[in-house]
């Protein structure tokens, strides 16, 4: 919450200000869940106390990052490396104690031992993913790395407002014909299977999904826990020849593919799949791996 929330409140103020528009409309451009944009709304507005404990834990979030990210920016403009002997820990909660000082937080409920919580990483996209290889071939490339680059582009452009996990396998097509017969009782391999962790009422709709914080979030990390993706190896080498692509841009398609379900979306109707098409070809555009890669 505490990362997640201070870099959407950053990039969603800038927003405002590119736009000129007010945060509700920005926020609703984004569709962000209802919970998110009222903690926005209130961080949004300084000048008055901050009531939920949500957004006091953001907001106190985004002022740690900030200063840690002007520190760290300085140094590299003095090419300097003091930043390097610097207590973070004590510096969040220095920062901490001076916006207690100031009253901002009188009238929330929330005691210090939630405050020193506060986790200040600052990334692109925030998330836990795994990339495990069953079987004893490889590939020509980095499969985390693309995995990652692939995972987030997917994140970004579906407006995903929570930090979250995605387990990738890669196998054989023994081992996914396996699991196709006994997960969707089909006797043949497969390329990709994705086993989504989130219902969606509409997808990529992450509006209400905090009611179900049980089934669908990690009690210990607060990730929203996506699902499963896996691959098989062999058929990316026999997709690529067969498209005439490299193995590299069929993994990433097939990542790509797989996270689009993970989010909700379906191809079992003729419009359905010319969606999924658009928005896998934009993904993967984006992250620059094309057809001639």
């Amino acid at each position: 919450m505490a990362k997640t929330g201070g870099y959407y409140h950053k990039i969603i103020v800038e927003e405002c200000k590119q736009q000129n528009k007010s945060l509700e409309e920005v926020c609703n451009q984004y569709k962000f869940p209802q919970k998110s944009v009222k903690l926005l709304q209130e961080i949004n507005y300084k000048s008055q106390p901050l009531l939920m404990k949500e957004s006091v834990v953001v907001y106190l979030a985004d002022s740690v990052v900030s200063s840690i990210a002007y520190l760290i920016n300085k140094d590299k403009e003095n090419n300097e490396n003091k930043t390097e002997n610097i207590d973070f820990s004590k510096l969040a909660t220095a920062i901490i104690k001076r916006k207690i000082d100031s009253g901002v937080l009188n009238k929330s409920e929330i005691s210090f031992a939630d405050l020193i919580k506060i986790n200040i990483q600052e990334k692109k996209h925030i998330m836990t993913f795994y990339v495990e290889n069953e079987t004893d071939k490889e590939l020509p490339f980095d499969i985390e790395e693309v995995a990652k680059i692939v995972i987030e582009e997917a994140l970004d452009s579906e407006n995903c407002p929570y930090e979250v996990i995605v387990d990738v396998t890669l196998t054989d097509n023994d081992g996914i014909h396996l699991m196709n017969k006994e997960f969707r009782n089909i006797d043949r391999p497969t390329d990709v299977l994705s086993f989504p962790n989130v219902d969606y009422s509409e997808p990529a709709d992450f509006e209400g999904i905090e009611e179900m914080i049980e089934d669908y979030f990690d009690p210990e990390s607060g990730e929203l826990c996506l699902g499963d993706i896996v691959i098989s190896i062999d058929k990316v080498y026999e997709q690529a020849e067969e498209f005439g692509h490299s193995p590299k841009r069929e993994y990433a398609f097939l990542i790509a593919h797989s996270m689009l379900h993970l989010l909700g979306y379906d191809h079992m109707e003729p419009e359905e799949a010319k969606v999924m098409e658009s928005k896998q070809e934009n993904i993967l555009a984006k992250v620059g791996i094309t057809r001639n890669d």
